[in-house]
């Protein structure tokens, strides 16, 4: 349990890092559909040299189900990303992660249709908390554009579906300890055959494909341990965790006002930064009461 909390934080950061660096890179090339392919490009390269170094010491039977779940990954992946980094247009970074803790609402009706995972009345109340938490960080900064609800909407589904088909994908490998390097080495080699496909009709562009590096470093770091978290203590429990993106996200968007990276980060009163501030320690107080109900 208490390696899956370890694990589910670490990664929440590595995310809030990640989104920074997609943000850096739409700001310089203005285009999220870039983004996604040499993003997605970075993970694919990571993932097949890990698939590569792992194979022999993996017993893992590839299966028709398997299949069908690497191929959800790979559409929701990819379309989940496009509709995230679109949404940076419109929404600047912090704020949009903070908002991410609304998958919840997605997630907990899917996650009981296709798992069967019926949750608990603290655990009903914890994925409340953190909805209402993610909600109300956003009453700071000014009004949100529609359009940008509208990508948002789109990402929190498909995210939703990426993560009940990474659980099942680790679930599936069942290797020990290894288990979630594999699950998300397969994953991303599925899910960056697209872009390198369409790379052969587009012209390859050496500047976007280093700016894109630091964001796919940062967020398949962050997707190994997703995965991890997701094989030790489950979806639902994990994506509360990955609420305290929130936390993180508000110190970093801090931090970048205060070296004066006002590009990535408009400027917001000190109100705003505290209020953002207590509704992301909500989303904390969410992952105590989650687990209230086994005590």
């Amino acid at each position: 349990m208490l390696g899956g909390i370890v694990a589910g934080l670490v990664s929440a950061f590595l995310q809030s890092s990640a989104y920074v660096f997609s943000r850096r890179f739409i700001v310089r090339h203005q285009s999220p559909f870039k983004l996604m392919i040499y993003g997605t490009l970075h993970l694919a390269i990571f993932s097949v040299v890990m698939l590569m170094v792992l194979t022999p010491f993996v017993n893992f039977t590839f299966t028709p189900a398997a299949g069908a779940w690497m191929v959800v990954f790979a559409v929701c992946g990819c379309l989940g990303n496009f509709s995230f980094f679109r949404a940076l247009r419109d929404i600047e970074a912090s704020r949009l992660s903070s908002l991410m803790g609304l998958k919840l609402a997605v997630l907990t009706p899917l996650n009981l249709f296709f798992v069967s995972d019926l949750p608990g009345i603290w655990q009903i109340i914890s994925i409340l908390l953190s909805m209402l938490a993610a909600v109300g960080m956003n009453f700071t900064g000014g009004p949100l554009k529609l359009r940008g609800l509208i990508f948002l909407g789109i990402t929190l589904v498909c995210y939703s579906m990426t993560d009940i088909a990474a659980a099942e994908m680790t679930r599936m490998v069942n290797c020990g300890h290894l288990s979630a390097f594999y699950a998300t080495s397969l994953a991303f080699t599925a899910m960056g055959a697209a872009p390198a496909i369409m790379l052969w009709k587009m012209k390859f562009e050496k500047e976007c494909f280093k700016d894109a590096f630091p964001y796919g470093a940062f967020w398949f770091a962050a997707m190994i341990l997703l995965f991890m978290t997701f094989g030790l203590i489950g979806v639902l429990y994990g994506t509360i965790i990955q609420a305290t993106r929130g936390v993180f996200s508000v110190i970093l968007g801090w931090a970048l006002l205060k070296t004066g990276i006002d590009r990535l980060e408009p400027e917001v009163s000190t109100a705003a930064w505290i209020r953002r501030l207590v509704m992301a320690l909500l989303m904390i107080a969410a992952i105590a009461l989650y687990n209230a109900e086994k005590f």
